[in-house]
C-alpha cells in the first residue's frame, strides 16, 4: 500500500512537470509534443505500471491532469489538415 501512495505520488508530479513545460514554454516544434506523447504512452506509464505490478493503468488515465494532458498532446501533435476537419466537422454539428 505504501509504495502504491509513492508511485501514484511520483506519477503524479511527473504529469505535472511535462505539463509545466507545456505551459511556460513557447513556440515549441510539433515533433517536440510528439516525442512527449511518446515519453508519456511509452515509458512513464509503462514505468508506473511495472508490468501489472505497479499503478493499475486505469488509475494512472484517471487522474484529471493526465487526461489534460493527454488532451493537449494529442491537439498538439496533429497535423495542420486533421485540425481543420475537426474544426469543420465541429461547425457542421452546431
Amino acid at each position: 500500500m505504501f509504495y502504491s501512495i509513492k508511485l501514484n505520488t511520483l506519477f503524479t508530479r511527473n504529469v505535472f512537470y511535462i505539463s509545466y513545460v507545456f505551459e511556460t514554454a513557447s513556440n515549441l516544434e510539433n515533433v517536440i509534443y510528439c516525442l512527449f506523447s511518446h515519453a508519456l504512452h511509452h515509458h512513464l506509464i509503462d514505468f508506473f505500471h511495472a508490468g501489472g505490478n505497479g499503478l493499475p493503468l486505469q488509475q494512472m488515465k484517471a487522474l484529471e491532469d493526465f487526461k489534460i494532458l493527454e488532451s493537449e498532446l494529442k491537439m498538439r501533435c496533429a497535423r495542420t489538415e486533421d485540425l481543420m476537419r475537426l474544426f469543420y466537422m465541429q461547425v457542421c454539428e452546431i
